[in-house]
């Protein structure tokens, strides 16, 4: 597993957002130093030099992050997800919550795709395996960032996509077609809660995310300008300081 395991305090797992790796949060890396234990994880065949993964589902994400926990011998941490990191978060602390202290959710929903978004996904495999994984990279970027976003955030995401395998990009777009649905267990969650999106989300809109807060109790519900689906990059000021104030709610 790939995985960085950094400071002192109160563990934080931070959980990346497709097709990005474990370095979407070295803006929330930089944040907890001195603050937090900073922890986070690559999912599989993600990130440059990762092996080629057999097919998996998200699930299996979900067992390694728990598996994470373990070998680093954390009894509890916080989880802050983005998107389909955002999806792990929901299942993890669905399935062990005694292992969650809180909770960050970003650009994120508890239902499961729809038949529109699994042939979206169906889509985007096309796009890969013709046109290239430049192709694919283009227009994923045009999708998720708001229109404001700077350039040398756009340059910055690019890389990390094009860090990974093709076969890696493809095996977690396959994976995320196969999240359950957890909107039932949303309910149940009793830990502080904070839930994020930007304003330009065009993918999960404000609206989607809101609903998501909604049925968490107590959870503060944020929207972030000049941000699309990736608000922790494109807005990382505002996204660090609600960070910080969950942590202490957390603390």
């Amino acid at each position: 597993m790939r995985y960085t395991d950094e400071g002192e305090g109160l563990p934080v797992l931070f959980l990346h957002a497709f097709p990005y790796h474990r370095g979407q949060w070295e803006g929330q890396r930089a944040a907890l130093r001195g603050r937090a234990r900073f922890l986070s994880m690559d999912a599989r065949g993600i990130g440059a030099d990762a092996e080629a993964p057999r097919t998996y589902m998200l699930e299996q994400l979900v067992d390694d992050a728990i598996a994470l926990l373990d070998a680093r011998g954390i009894e509890r941490a916080v989880l802050c997800g983005c998107s389909m990191g955002g999806y792990i978060a929901l299942r993890l602390i669905e399935r062990a919550p005694a292992r969650v202290c809180g909770l960050l959710l970003s650009d994120t929903q508890a239902a499961p795709d729809s038949d529109e978004a699994k042939l979206g996904r169906a889509a985007g495999l096309r796009t890969l395996a013709q046109d290239g994984k430049a192709a694919f990279a283009a227009a994923q970027l045009k999708r998720q960032l708001s229109a404001s976003t700077r350039e040398e955030i756009r340059a910055r995401l690019l890389t990390m996509i094009e860090q990974s395998s093709s076969d890696g990009i493809a095996a977690a777009l396959v994976a995320i077609a196969t999240r359950t649905d957890t909107r039932a267990s949303l309910a149940k969650i009793t830990v502080p809660a904070t839930v994020i999106v930007g304003a330009d989300d065009a993918i999960t809109t404000p609206t989607v995310v809101r609903a998501l807060a909604d049925e968490i109790a107590g959870a503060d519900f944020h929207v972030l300008p000049n941000a699309g689906h990736l608000p922790n990059v494109e807005a990382e000021a505002q996204f660090n300081r609600l960070l910080l104030e969950l942590l202490a709610r957390c603390a």
